[in-house]
């Protein structure tokens, strides 16, 4: 109680920093299952931004809302969209060895699920993973804390339960979209061996529901291996092995089934926003539970991303990503993206962009199993303090 108390005093007497963005775009795309529309779909977004710090070094407060309002169509059907997103992020430091993090991600509303377009709360999902359905009232909730402690000079302890909710929010919608809830325990602890480099142990444990009676198990158990190679790109290795296990209606009863666990990673840039260049290039091996059917199996995806300036007011960006389960069922996936994005002035950002999927399972609709997407946007952004 008095933790608390004192991280609501700190956050409530500190300045706060404000921003506000609206961003406008014009969009077209194949059509997706369950449309009446068998011809490229055109539609016009309206993206506003409001967010919010509050507080110090010691607690932070950061509050973000950004709906999405989406006319589909608007030569056709004229159907509107709506979809409610807001995130909080509390950082709050008792001490000097220890950190808490509080998080969450929240979306409500009707959108347009595809590889291409995606709420907020399935950030994390490779495309090969996500849904492919029309207009559905869609709930999505992730929530996470963190406790982070410096055990010693060298050692340091990172713990993060965390709880997600994704699906249709309603019974009918439930029908398209299966609601998942997953309570999931990481942890992972890390020792610095020079200035440059660390090795750790980590372990995973989630467990999901679905609406529909299904049920998955994984656990992983890994090592890492983490070194900086200069001040602006890091390389990183983890190995391990797991185990995963499906159930409930309609399913065989199976067997734990053992699977490998491995990743590399290499990053250039760091987060740093004055790079000329930035990239990142990941493969990952290892169990995961399908968002859509609930089953787990094992399944290796890779994906890597340059963002380049050339000009002051000029940055590029490419990725791509690709991947496939190795249980059997050729679920498997390709996707790329460029976008361009030219800042007029300070507050005024123009972009265009290019994204295409190609997907061998699930449901491609009516354009088949290659989808794209082209857009072309503006970002007005204003911030200060009060």
């Amino acid at each position: 109680m008095g933790a608390q108390l004192l991280l609501a005093l700190t956050i409530t007497a500190t300045p706060v920093t404000w921003q506000a963005a609206v961003t406008t775009e014009a969009l077209e795309r194949t059509p997706e299952p369950g449309e009446a529309s068998t011809v490229a779909t055109a539609e016009l977004a309206l993206a506003p931004k409001l967010g919010a710090l509050f507080g110090n070094g010691d607690a932070v407060l950061a509050l973000g809302y950004a709906p999405r309002l989406t006319l589909v169509d608007p030569q056709g059907i004229h159907q509107l969209e709506v979809l409610h997103q807001a995130t909080v992020d509390a950082t709050f430091r008792p001490d000097r060895a220890w950190q808490i993090l509080v998080g969450e991600v929240y979306a409500r509303g009707n959108t347009n699920l595809t590889p291409l377009q995606r709420p907020l709360t399935t950030a994390a999902l490779p495309a090969g993973q996500l849904p492919d359905v029309a207009s559905i009232d869609y709930l999505g909730s992730t929530t996470r804390a963190s406790l982070i402690g410096q055990l010693s000079r060298r050692l340091q302890l990172t713990i993060t339960p965390s709880y997600s909710l994704s699906g249709g929010a309603t019974p009918a919608a439930r029908l398209e979209l299966a609601e998942q809830r997953t309570p999931r325990l990481d942890t992972l602890l890390m020792w610095r061996i020079t200035g440059a480099q660390e090795l750790g142990v980590g372990t995973a444990t989630w467990h999901t529901d679905t609406s529909d009676g299904v049920s998955a198990d994984v656990l992983e158990a890994s090592g890492t291996w983490r070194r900086q190679l200069d001040e602006r790109s890091r390389l990183t290795a983890a190995a391990g092995a797991g185990a995963y296990h499906s159930s409930g209606t309609g399913i065989a009863d199976a067997p734990w089934l053992a699977a490998p666990i491995a990743l590399v990673e290499y990053r250039q840039g760091l987060g740093d926003r004055s790079e000329k260049l930035e990239a990142l290039a990941q493969i990952a091996l290892g169990p995961s539970i399908d968002p859509i059917s609930g089953l787990a199996a094992e399944r290796v995806d890779g994906s890597g991303g340059v963002e380049f300036t050339p000009l002051q007011k000029l940055r590029l960006t490419e990725r791509a990503s690709t991947g496939t389960t190795l249980d059997g069922s050729q679920q498997a996936y390709a996707q790329l993206e460029s976008t361009a994005a030219w800042t007029v002035s300070r507050p005024v950002l123009l972009a265009a962009s290019a994204r295409g999927a190609y997907l061998t399972s699930g449901a491609t609709g009516p354009a088949g199993p290659v989808q794209w997407l082209v857009s072309v946007s503006a970002t007005v952004v204003e911030a200060g303090v009060p």
